[in-house]
């Protein structure tokens, strides 16, 4: 598969899952931290989200970013305190999960993109640049 092109934060390496290891159109997480989506067009925007694997709210985001039926970038950081610490630092310091970036813009955490969507001001954000 080609390259994306994309830089990740946190130094993390990008795994790409060869076609066929995930069904069109979901998204999943690998072991070591990231998931880049085999499906992700270059006209869509880059969505990253950082979580923990059995965070409620981080499962309630993603749900709403796949109800959208858009490809992301997730980090799994569960109990990793140095990828906490980066991603605060991105995240203007909060240190809860999940954080959301859209083209490298801070959305904020679940209920913030949640209180996007119901305001219609999402869809704008998920449309491709």
């Amino acid at each position: 598969m080609e390259a994306l092109g994309l830089e990740y934060p946190l130094g993390m390496e990008r795994y790409e899952l060869g076609e066929g290891s995930v069904g069109e159109g979901t998204n999943g997480t690998l072991d070591l931290g990231i998931y880049s989506g085999a499906f992700m067009s270059a006209a869509q925007p880059l969505i990253e989200i950082y979580t923990w694997r059995s965070c409620p709210f981080c499962i309630r985001a993603k749900a709403l970013l796949d109800h959208k039926k858009v490809t992301y970038t997730e980090y799994a950081i569960d109990g990793d305190e140095a990828a906490r610490d980066k991603m605060s630092k991105r995240a203007m310091g909060r240190r809860s999960v999940p954080q959301i970036f859209i083209n490298d813009q801070h959305v904020g955490g679940c209920d913030d993109i949640q209180a996007l969507d119901r305001a219609g001001k999402l869809d704008p954000l998920l449309k491709a640049v």
